[in-house]
């Protein structure tokens, strides 16, 4: 995944790894590995996914059948993600239809919209 050097940006959206991804994502593995429950519909929905590290690292897991991608709107940002999400499909076999990505910033009318499609994420 590309996460490239946010140096002295006043807009580091996307331009760095926050600490907790990592430990996050293998901390919801974890869980889920480990749960009885019945995993047949995970869905995720991240919000503010900058790089992508989280959703991205989800979705390669190959434990969930969506995974939406949102952050503010930026050129840059959304083209790194979906990047990344090429990256998943053309290196890791994830299937192209599991991750999705969003240009979202909250208060617009748009989180509406996008949140609406993703209703069924809602467990």
């Amino acid at each position: 995944l590309t996460v490239p050097p946010g140096g002295f940006l006043s807009d580091t959206t996307g331009r760095r790894l926050w600490p907790t991804a990592v430990p996050l994502l293998q901390e919801i593995l974890q869980r889920i590995n480990s749960s009885s429950e019945k995993k047949e519909r995970l869905s995720v929905l991240e919000l503010g996914a900058g790089c992508g590290v989280l959703g991205m690292g989800l979705a390669a897991s190959k434990q969930f059948q969506r995974v939406v991608l949102t952050d503010a709107t930026t050129e840059w940002t959304h083209k790194n993600l979906m990047r990344n999400m090429q990256h998943l499909v053309l290196n890791f076999g994830m299937k192209e239809n599991v991750v999705e990505v969003y240009d979202l910033k909250w208060g617009d009318d748009r989180h509406h919209e996008v949140l609406s499609k993703s209703s069924d994420i809602d467990d």
